[in-house]
């Protein structure tokens, strides 16, 4: 959604300088899981 309302991401995303990920943040340990 919020690359869809950015023109500045999409072109970001386009032109492979930007990379969405998806993350698990545990904060009993403060250490972040990156999903596949």
């Amino acid at each position: 959604e919020l690359i869809k309302n950015s023109e500045l991401l999409q072109k970001a995303k386009t032109d492979g300088k930007l990379q969405v990920m998806g993350a698990v943040y545990d904060v009993e340990t403060g250490k972040v899981r990156f999903l596949n």
